[in-house]
């Protein structure tokens, strides 16, 4: 990776797209795929369908809780919270 890039001719804009969605990856932990992977099978769908299917049913039923009883669940666990760039380990190098 340079020091420096030279930014004087690019053009502002250029890919963007109005209206474009953007697709959100997501990780599942090993031992939690290795629970949903049952359910998938049995009804016919893919691991992304039934984690949809999930988060759907659970924010609708946070969203009819009222806010006094909905459990704090949404917070970040330790694991999910970021460090600070300057405490981050470099990436592996590939070879």
């Amino acid at each position: 990776m340079k020091r420096e890039y030279d930014f004087s001719n690019a053009e502002q804009g250029k890919f963007y797209r109005a209206g474009a969605k953007m697709i959100l990856t997501i990780y599942l932990d090993a031992d939690l795929q290795k629970q949903l992977e049952p359910f998938a099978r049995n009804q016919g769908k893919g691991i992304g369908e039934i984690v949809n299917d999930i988060l759907k049913n659970q924010l609708q039923l946070l969203t009819t809780l009222s806010p006094s009883k909905r459990p704090n669940t949404l917070q970040p666990t330790s694991r999910a919270r970021r460090k600070p760039k300057s405490q981050r380990r470099p990436p592996a190098a590939r070879g």
